[in-house]
């Protein structure tokens, strides 16, 4: 992997007009912002090796979200099952309880929510999901089912370990979109999109997104936030 990052600068406020729950992706190889609505691409599962930008998008994806909507409009459920990257998060309006850090308080969370539906926007986000595989195979696998076809409920959740195990067809089947950062192998992405690619994502910063609308994958470099951003947009909320 090339070492260099490929990172674009963070966008605090989207437009909402033309969204219901807008995403703001990155650019494109045109140099264009690439937007999306939850409600069309659906939940999204994320592969890539480690250090290559999962987690500063998922940052990104909170804070823009945090910056656009109230409490009232939407909540997150954040899963850390690695490092405690979402301690940050800890005591916002728009975070239902405090991050999570263990598979079977995990579990027991993402339980209860698939079968209490709420009323407003949720977006669940899963770091390392290949714990709870490993834990709670079967039973996780109908919990995201349930989740990702619930409306107005979304999942993303992402790990660097490209095994079948991990992303079982089961799996797989419950995410509408994929999105790919560099891996190790280019066969590794069949993994996770059953479709061999001519090429990945070379730099850290950048993916592919394979979004159920879209017939080809989009290529983005996605936005970076630093510590100090993403403290100045919690701060906000306290």
């Amino acid at each position: 992997m090339n070492n260099v990052p490929s990172f674009v600068e963070f966008i605090k406020k989207i437009d909402k007009t033309a969204y219901k729950l807008p995403l703001y992706l990155g650019i494109d190889k045109n140099e264009s912002p690439v937007v999306v609505d939850f409600p069309k691409i659906g939940s999204i599962l994320m592969l890539g090796t480690k250090g290559t930008g999962k987690t500063t998008f998922a940052h990104s994806t909170i804070c823009s979200l945090l910056s656009s909507f109230p409490s009232s409009y939407l909540e997150f459920i954040l899963i850390d099952l690695k490092e405690p990257e979402f301690s940050k998060y800890e005591n916002l309006p728009s975070v239902m309880g405090n991050p999570i850090y263990n598979s079977a308080e995990a579990i027991r969370t993402l339980s209860s929510l698939s079968n209490t539906p709420g009323s407003k926007y949720q977006i669940i986000m899963i770091d390392t999901f290949s714990d709870l595989v490993i834990n709670y195979g079967i039973i996780l696998s109908r919990i995201i089912k349930n989740l990702t076809s619930r409306k107005n409920t979304y999942v993303i959740m992402w790990d660097s370990k490209p095994y079948e195990e991990i992303f079982s067809p089961d799996i797989k089947d419950c995410f509408s979109s994929k999105i790919i950062f560099n891996l190790d192998n280019k066969k590794d992405a069949d993994v996770i999109l059953n479709q061999s690619v001519d090429q990945i994502p070379e730099k850290k910063g950048e993916a592919m997104i394979f979004c159920k609308h879209n017939s080809d994958p989009v290529f983005v470099r996605c936005p970076h936030l630093s510590e100090s951003e993403i403290e100045e947009v919690v701060n906000n909320f306290r």
